[in-house]
């Protein structure tokens, strides 16, 4: 009886494919693109929750973009820069949390790549590629209407660069936050588990996010795990798009009206363009890990020609390893998952937010 060898090399694996890596890009942009073409319903529905949810955030903070001089009174920053500030905070929590509503389709599509990768259909590079870009157009349509909407009726500073900074950065965050959950979806065994986990990480990104709490208010233990945020430097990067254009040296002329918000906030250390240069990093990190997660089991194929009385014991024993290893690896990354999300929750339980907010108001 012939029997397949139990270990291959990387080039032996790449010729099991039937076609190149341009072809299987074009089956599965078609495919992935025919299918949201049919689904009209999927379709209104985004670019209504879009249009929605504009109008939800903007009905109350509506004209509250343009503050007058001076941002402070009596010490303390004035309510229009506090209700400024909380609505650049609520627009990074929504554009982020807004994608837990593509974890279930994203579960099964993965589902679906793990049948077609082994019957070697797709390389895990094309899939790859395709579940990152192919939602990409429609994202972006959808993200320009919720932010046109926003900017008119909040009314923004007409400065020039102002509306595309506002764009560009909340996009970023936004696909940086797509970036994890297509991470979670690929990893965690099951679309529930995904959900929970895309849930529970934002109890961390939202606590050192730079709104509820400073950084410099945090113990040296934790000082760090700002850096590690996107919704920070998504945040930071919208407050400086707000006020650097204030003079804030003017403010400081009368004794009573004096400060710096950046100051405040300690977003007085980096640039606006900085803020989305980490944001990409971050983004990078994320899709490294996707593919990881997207890369085949090692398996061990045996021809059924024979008689299975005839198959080595030996290698029936080395692929109850190789099956053991595997599960073993997939129960470690749902266990170093679980443990980073109780350390998150853990943290956010006894942050003192109470010095937060008296030193920021």
């Amino acid at each position: 009886c012939d029997q397949v060898p139990t270990s291959y090399s990387a080039h032996d694996h790449y010729d099991l494919y039937a076609t190149t890596t341009i072809t299987q890009l074009k089956m599965l942009f078609h495919r992935d693109w025919t299918s949201k073409l049919r689904n009209v319903s999927a379709l209104r529905l985004k670019i209504g929750m879009s249009i929605a949810i504009g109008f939800i955030i903007g009905v109350p903070f509506f004209g509250h973009g343009h503050v007058e001089e001076p941002l402070y009174h009596d010490g303390s920053v004035t309510t229009e820069v506090r209700s400024l500030n909380s609505l650049m905070y609520i627009v990074i929590f929504v554009v982020a949390l807004i994608n837990v509503t593509a974890i279930a389709s994203l579960s099964t599509m993965n589902r679906l790549y793990q049948l077609e990768s082994s019957a070697h259909a797709y390389r895990p590079f094309g899939y790859w590629l395709c579940i990152l870009l192919s939602d990409l157009p429609l994202q972006l349509l959808s993200h320009l209407i919720f932010i046109s909407i926003l900017y008119v009726m909040v009314n923004f500073d007409h400065y020039p660069d102002y509306f595309m900074y506002l764009y560009l950065s909340t996009f970023v965050v936004h696909f940086v936050s797509y970036s994890s959950a297509l991470f979670l979806s690929a990893s965690l065994p099951s679309a529930l588990l995904a959900t929970r986990a895309f849930v529970f990480q934002f109890v961390f990104l939202n606590v050192f996010s730079g709104y509820l709490i400073c950084q410099e208010d945090l113990i040296n233990v934790w000082s760090w795990v700002p850096y590690l945020m996107f919704s920070r430097w998504g945040f930071e990067g919208l407050m400086i798009n707000q006020w650097e254009h204030y003079d804030a040296a003017r403010a400081k002329e009368d004794d009573d009206h004096h400060g710096d918000v950046l100051e405040d906030y300690g977003f007085n250390h980096f640039s606006k363009y900085s803020c989305i240069t980490i944001n990409l990093l971050i983004m990078s990190v994320y899709m490294l890990l996707l593919y990881m997660s997207l890369l085949p089991k090692k398996t061990i194929y045996v021809i059924r020609e024979c008689n299975a009385e005839t198959i080595d014991d030996g290698l029936s024993e080395e692929a109850s390893t190789a099956s053991l290893a595997s599960s073993s690896v997939s129960v470690f990354r749902t266990t170093a998952l679980i443990i980073i999300i109780i350390i998150g929750s853990f943290t956010a339980s006894f942050s003192p937010l109470s010095s937060s907010s008296s030193s920021l108001f």
